[in-house]
């Protein structure tokens, strides 16, 4: 199945990525962009990610969204699980000078890293436009030396409405044209160690339905969704089977949970073991990414030591479960 097939492409590119002295010329799917080259090559000095360690070769991710992956309260959280999650998260203005050291530093640590991109310094209109094509290039450059696997994602949940790039703000069609030229350009560089995800809520108001901000199957490899339990009936079933089948309307590709929570209540224990239990039976979802913040209006953390306990345990029979 094609969704089985794109899941495999981590692992071979970790296989190939051995050694790799950042002039890459493996099949990949970032090698399916068409659009010129442009005009000038970056000279950014940047890090061989051969020499981080290798990355994680799994069919089932998992992760916890706490602040900078690295900081005090992600580490104390880790250790009292006792676990290591295999995907890393990074929140990241685009526009801003990239340290390849942090994906480096998640490497080490057994992860894939995860560059989430929000277009807060420069906005999507502009992204678009050529205008930073310059700092374009050379993201691209410093992500094609690192040689190993990265998740690139651009603009997540835009079909929300809260951040700028969302659909009351931002054309969708402005949004497309802004991820096929960020694509193309990292095409041309022949990053072709990127591996595209986009990135959508779930499709409830007042989010809308994702479908016009698809890009097209050339350009995005596997599809992340960020949704919350928030009430007592909510169930993954409930929150995110609707939204993944608006997905398989557009494509096949794997699909990452890529934002969760369950709100607290005498439940949460057993609501996230059935979370965990229901991603594992669902066709096509590799993986999980579990938000541990405080965030402007609901505190997601687990601090309870049934919760932990509960937590710890789901991940660790989620990992182990028959891949997607």
């Amino acid at each position: 199945m094609k969704h089985v097939a794109t899941a495999l492409i981590v692992v071979g590119l970790i296989a190939s990525s051995v050694g790799c002295s950042g002039q890459s010329t493996r099949p990949t799917p970032n090698n399916r962009s068409t659009s010129p080259p442009p005009n000038s090559q970056p000279t950014t000095p940047v890090a061989a990610g051969s020499t981080c360690g290798s990355e994680p070769q799994t069919h089932r991710y998992w992760g916890v969204i706490e602040g900078y992956p690295g900081n005090p309260s992600y580490q104390q959280f880790l250790g009292t699980i006792g676990l290591r999650p295999t995907i890393d998260v990074f929140f990241l203005n685009f526009g801003r000078p990239w340290n390849p050291s942090s994906a480096c530093w998640t490497v080490r640590h057994g992860a894939l890293p995860l560059l989430q991109f929000n277009p807060r310094k420069y906005s999507v209109r502009t992204m678009a436009s050529g205008a930073i094509d310059g700092y374009i290039m050379r993201l691209a450059h410093q992500v094609r030396a690192f040689c190993l696997p990265i998740l690139i994602s651009l603009g997540h949940e835009m079909n929300g409405n809260w951040y700028p790039w969302g659909w009351t703000r931002t054309p969708a069609a402005t949004f497309v044209k802004m991820w096929r030229h960020v694509h193309d350009i990292f095409a041309s560089q022949k990053a072709s160690n990127v591996i595209w995800m986009w990135t959508v809520n779930r499709a409830v108001l007042p989010a809308t339905r994702p479908g016009p901000w698809w890009p097209g199957r050339a350009y995005v490899n596997w599809v992340g969704i960020d949704g919350h339990l928030r009430h007592s009936g909510d169930t993954f079933k409930k929150v995110f089977d609707p939204t993944i089948a608006e997905v398989r309307r557009l494509t096949g590709d794997p699909i990452l949970i890529s934002e969760v929570a369950v709100v607290a209540g005498p439940q949460r224990p057993a609501r996230i073991a059935d979370l965990y239990r229901t991603a594992a039976q669902t066709p096509g979802v590799i993986g999980v990414l579990f938000l541990n913040m405080w965030t402007v209006r609901i505190d997601w953390r687990l601090q309870d030591t049934a919760s932990l306990r509960a937590f710890a345990k789901a991940v660790k029979a989620y990992s182990a479960s028959a891949g997607a």
